[in-house]
């Protein structure tokens, strides 16, 4: 008997992968038939890539309007300084305040405070760290809540908080309650805090020094002004009056005195004609050729009167009429100070909307508009992954009859991957048009055309890639929990669901 007995070979082919430009195709067609919820998907998208790109944008034009204006705001903020040093003395605050403002050793102003209190070089570079130390802590102990810092420091604040901690029950107190408010941060830490104030008697001695000598060198200037005000000596800031103050141990070159000249000239006679609109004799006039009530008549409408050339020529001669043209001024000065008084107020406007408004956070916009974006993106990520789940909940039996006739796991997962993925890409790019569109128009609505003058198309060309992929990023990322859900589904069960 024969035991051999033929056997038939099993081959088992491998089984057919639809390829990637198919699952494309079938992935472009389940978003066509799911057109509504793809267009809640892609809102949800672009809500959130518009606001980071917006943020973004401003950011970016806030810090290219700096960058172009920075030697601007400088310059005319000059004879302003000037004027006010004059005016007021220091105290001791605003001491410390001045040398931490310098921003290195090797500033003139560095150098001019060091000369004028006879520093030597290891004496001024200790007390600079010092100073910006002791401005750090004013700074934390100023930000903290009302309750919290009266239970630190009590009442006092300023340079005060330093006398107040140099008593040793003050600082036992200080020490027990900072221990119980846990989530209170001091700046460096508690051990280098107490270092200070063990040293402030020392500090407040070299700021006194400091401030003296500063106060001293602004008495001897002040002495030769005479009756004149501070912005009438200013005007010869170019010539006796800056050699008076490069006498009194100021680092103040021609150039200088040459710009604050200038700017003072101009501020008095601003002042002048602003004056000028509220005599009587001058408003009445005005209100009959306006053709307004006198009480209508305001600085700013002088200041229209002067924009236009013939008008300027009409206000000149009513002040010459009636002998007001004090400073002899002509119809093209009148004009041209209204522009220059336009510009310097536009760029007054920049220093207080961008100022000190530039740095920190996310790519510069700042540590309270980063966390505003990440928690907008968290919003995004769990409504593109809700979106995505009611798609594999209706889409139960598409599911079955996939894996029915083969799909595999992978296949599944791919195809709600992809489906994410282009909706991201479409929400990416609409979101970063949208949020450079509102960027520019809110930064050109409050800074006006000066936004456009060194517009950065590169940088935010590389941002709006940078948002477009987030985009697509948060999509796919969203998309992933949903997508398992679907590849996991066992083809049976999902026939049953209705």
């Amino acid at each position: 008997m024969n035991n051999n007995t033929n056997v038939e070979a099993l081959t088992i082919n491998n089984q057919p992968k639809m390829s990637f430009s198919r699952t494309l195709f079938t992935t472009v067609i389940s978003i066509r038939y799911r057109l509504f919820r793809s267009i809640v998907t892609v809102g949800v998208i672009t809500v959130a890539v518009a606001f980071l790109m917006n943020m973004l944008t401003e950011s970016v034009l806030k810090r290219s309007v700096v960058a172009t204006t920075t030697d601007e705001i400088t310059g005319f903020r000059q004879a302003a300084t000037w004027i006010a040093r004059l005016s007021v003395l220091e105290s001791i605050e605003e001491t410390m305040l001045r040398i931490a403002s310098i921003k290195s050793t090797t500033d003139s102003s560095y150098l001019e405070s060091q000369q004028m209190s006879n520093f030597t070089d290891s004496e001024m570079k200790t007390y600079y760290t010092d100073v910006k130390e002791a401005v750090s802590y004013m700074k934390m102990f100023d930000g903290l809540e009302y309750v919290h810092k009266r239970k630190l420091v009590g009442m006092v604040s300023g340079t005060g908080v330093f006398d107040y901690l140099q008593n040793k029950e003050n600082m036992d107190n200080f020490t027990a309650n900072l221990n119980k408010l846990k989530f209170i941060s001091i700046y460096g830490s508690k051990e280098k805090l107490v270092i200070f104030v063990s040293r402030w008697d020392e500090i407040k001695k070299q700021t006194a020094r400091m401030q003296g000598s500063y106060n001293n060198a602004i008495k001897k200037i002040v002495s030769t002004i005479n009756d004149k005000s501070a912005a009438e000596s200013l005007c010869d800031a170019n010539g006796e009056f800056g050699e008076i103050i490069r006498k009194a141990g100021f680092i103040f070159d021609k150039q200088a005195g040459k710009d604050v000249a200038m700017q003072s000239t101009r501020i008095i006679r601003f002042n002048f004609l602003e004056k000028s609109i509220i005599n009587p004799v001058v408003r009445q006039p005005v209100a009959a050729y306006l053709n307004i009530l006198p009480g209508d008549v305001e600085v700013e409408t002088m200041w229209n009167l002067l924009s236009k050339k013939e008008t300027a020529k009409w206000y000149l001669s009513l002040l010459e009429e009636k002998k007001l043209n004090q400073y002899n001024l002509t119809a093209n000065e009148l004009y041209n100070l209204t522009f220059t008084r336009k510009k310097e107020d536009l760029l007054a406007r920049i220093d207080r909307i961008v100022g000190g408004d530039t740095g920190g956070g996310l790519l510069g916009i700042g540590e309270r508009m980063s966390w505003l974006i990440l928690l907008s993106l968290i919003v995004c990520i769990v409504g593109i992954s809700n979106a995505m789940l009611m798609s594999v909940t209706e889409r139960f039996r598409e599911i079955a009859i996939l894996k029915c006739l083969g799909a595999l796991d992978g296949f599944i997962m791919l195809m709600f991957v992809l489906e994410a993925s282009i909706l991201g890409l479409f929400g990416g790019i609409t979101g970063s048009v949208v949020g450079i569109l509102i960027g520019t128009g809110r930064m050109m609505s409050n800074l006006g055309s000066i936004v456009m003058m060194n517009y950065p198309v590169l940088q935010l060309g590389i941002f709006m890639l940078v948002s477009t992929a987030v985009g697509i990023i948060l999509a796919s990322f969203a998309s992933i929990y949903p997508s398992i859900i679907a590849a996991r589904l066992a083809p049976m069960e999902a026939m049953r669901i209705e």
